[in-house]
């Protein structure tokens, strides 16, 4: 063989060598596959376990599918990933999976059918497996939240189409539970922040619609100190088209009277807007303003007589429609150029029924285009001028319009009186209820605890936080009623305030710790005592320091407590001759706008920006400082804030020393 085949001995000695290191060989590919398989496996529930820590951190509905999604694509090569989380269905898939809270795998439903007779049950799994099929669905996992089932997830075929293994299956039964939890709080994330988005645009067209209303406020306002400070015709006539263009925003205006002489009646104008423009048009016209006048009716079709007779208001685009005669159409044209008044519009001028005259305005669009805010403001503006030069003309009339309006400033201040003693009453009737409910309910809570299921222990919880906010809000409005009517008489006596700032101090500071902050005292030395009441200092303490605890975020707060022989920074006069003790909380809060720092301290005031107020989770009735203030200076003391926006807040009261 040897001779025949030359190749033979090297065949031999392959075989030789093969049978030796057989062993050796088999071991190592032995260790080598397993090796690569439990790095596999492994590498497979590292991204399982670091998906179940990113689902429980994620908190968008969107982002947490995308996260689920390529995990298992990654960890089980699976193309095919669906979220149905729609709790309305009512197919067979979703009914078998609301009915068992379980994994349905189609390999598995297969072989469990093969052991079941003809029975409801085999029609049932055969409806669920043919649905299934039709889809293209190897696993369908329920999403199982704290109401049960809230939608599922539905997995394809593997890539290759292989099977999904035992291991597959419990990694996505670990998931169930903690994707279900996941999910429900994206979709409620998702939903409070479609709610918010909602509420600030509620929020920003109410704060637009006040500001409408604020102007309009603002320019009746100056049109009824016009109306007070103002007797002569002429001079009145010429602040209103003045407040035209000044506070209104319209380019301008021009006001005509009627009057009557030898038995005709004529409108004469008498003033027009001082505004730059308006001044160049007035130079042109060859005379006095006041001496152009037109024959009220002898022209049908000139729009002043047109608004005036009528009774409303009557838009033009040129002003030869209003003027002409007397002035004539190149003066006219001449003017309107000059005011650059594109689009006009006349209103009438009356006061009860009798015709007093009418006001052109220009106007930056057409009449008809004004939003309903400006026309309200124009009709308003009209109703008061027509008040005004009827006032202005019967100056005999002021008097007893006079004698009125302090007659029933009277009738005002007695129903404010009425109404600050009425939620006095009130708030008496209110505590001792509700009073009465928090002891009910605290003993409930405490002394039945051992009774009471945890959802019950929940509702009474919150029954009881409740009630307290109530009686927190009873007592404000009690403390402001009191402050008003000057009925809070103080227990005055000489007191260590620093040992009462200290207590206050160490009751909130697990308050603090809660929300992650940090509250320091820094005691002073040699504090004398002040002459206060303990239990109204407290009180304003508690104020000063929950208020920052409530409207800081994250940072410090530090209390601090001086001798001073001055009253305040702003009061440098040493009303006491002994000085005056001073308390300080500082916070790291947004801080407050310098234009807002006036209205800290007024009743209901509460600012929509910075650190002293966040939105409406908040809660409160807006009385907090105002008696905190009321309380400080019933003492003799002043109360005062530094703010800067970024950089915190820093209260400071004051109270004489004993």
């Amino acid at each position: 063989l040897v001779s025949q085949n030359p190749s033979f001995p090297i065949i031999t000695a392959a075989l030789v060598f093969i049978v030796l290191t057989y062993p050796f060989v088999d071991k190592l590919l032995r260790n080598i596959t397993d090796s690569f398989l439990f790095q596999r496996e492994y590498n497979r529930q590292e991204l399982l376990k670091q998906l179940g820590r990113s689902i429980t951190e994620s908190i968008d509905l969107e982002d947490l599918k995308t996260k689920i999604r390529d995990t298992l694509r990654q960890a089980m090569r699976v193309e095919k990933i669906e979220f149905q989380l729609d709790t309305q269905r009512h197919d067979h898939v979703w009914n078998e999976i609301v009915a068992n809270h379980e994994l349905i795998v189609y390999d598995e439903l297969k072989r469990k059918l093969e052991g079941i007779k003809d029975s409801p049950e085999r029609r049932r799994l055969e409806s669920v497996g043919e649905q299934m099929s039709d889809q293209h669905v190897a696993v369908v996992m329920p999403v199982l939240a704290s109401e049960g089932v809230i939608g599922t997830i539905t997995l394809g075929e593997k890539v290759g189409g292989d099977a999904f293994t035992s291991t597959d299956l419990e990694a996505l039964e670990t998931l169930v539970f903690q994707a279900g939890v996941a999910i429900e709080n994206a979709q409620l994330f998702t939903e409070t922040k479609k709610f918010n988005k909602k509420l600030q645009a509620e929020i920003s067209a109410a704060t637009k619609d006040l500001q409408e209303r604020n102007r309009r406020l603002t320019v009746l306002r100056q049109l009824d100190n016009i109306i007070l400070n103002t007797l002569d015709v002429t001079e009145m006539a010429q602040k209103i088209v003045d407040l035209v263009s000044w506070e209104m925003g319209f380019g301008g205006a021009l006001m005509v009277l009627y009057e009557e002489e030898a038995g005709n009646a004529y409108l004469r104008a008498v003033a027009m807007s001082s505004s730059p423009l308006f001044k160049r048009a007035l130079e042109v016209l060859p005379r006095k303003l006041t001496d152009y006048r037109i024959a009220y009716g002898l022209d049908p079709s000139n729009v002043l007589y047109q608004a005036i007779s009528q009774r409303k208001p009557i838009a033009t685009t040129s002003f030869r429609d209003i003027y002409v005669p007397p002035l004539n159409n190149a003066l006219a044209d001449a003017i309107q150029k000059l005011t650059k008044s594109e689009h006009m519009v006349v209103y009438p001028l009356s006061v009860k029924g009798q015709i007093l005259g009418a006001t052109i305005f220009t106007l930056p669009c057409p009449y008809k285009d004004l939003s309903l805010n400006d026309t309200e403001l124009i009709q308003s503006f009209m109703d008061e001028s027509g008040i005004a030069i009827e006032n202005a003309r019967l100056y005999d009339q002021l008097e007893d319009r006079n004698k009125e309006l302090k007659y029933k400033n009277v009738q005002l201040q007695a129903l404010d009186r009425m109404k600050d003693e009425l939620v006095s009453v009130a708030s008496h009737e209110l505590r001792t209820p509700m009073t009465s409910i928090k002891s009910y309910l605290w003993m409930a809570l405490h002394k039945e605890k051992n009774n009471l299921n945890p959802k019950l222990t929940m509702y009474l919880d919150r029954a009881y936080q409740s009630s307290d906010r109530m009686i927190n809000l009873v007592n404000d409005m009690l403390s402001a009623s009191r402050l008003e009517g000057k009925r809070v008489e103080l227990q005055l006596k000489a007191d260590d305030v620093v040992q009462i700032v200290k207590r206050v101090v160490d009751d909130l500071r697990v308050r603090a710790k809660e929300q992650g902050l940090k509250i320091t005292f820094h005691g002073g030395k040699n504090i004398p005592p002040a002459l206060i009441d303990t239990e109204r200092i407290t009180e304003v303490i508690y104020n000063l320091v929950g208020n920052s605890i409530k409207y800081t975020p994250t940072g410090n707060i530090d209390v601090f407590i001086a001798k001073n022989e001055y009253r305040s920074l702003d009061d440098l006069s040493t009303n006491n001759a002994k000085g005056y003790v001073w308390v300080s909380v500082k916070d790291t809060g947004q801080g407050i706008a310098k234009e807002d720092l006036p209205r800290l301290f007024k009743k209901f005031s509460k600012l929509e920006q910075g650190s002293f107020v966040k939105t409406a989770e908040t809660g409160g009735t807006g009385l907090g400082l105002y008696i905190t203030k009321g309380f400080v200076e019933l003492h003799g003391g002043a109360i005062w804030v530094d703010s800067d926006i970024d950089k915190g807040s820093t209260f400071t009261f004051s109270v004489p020393v004993a």
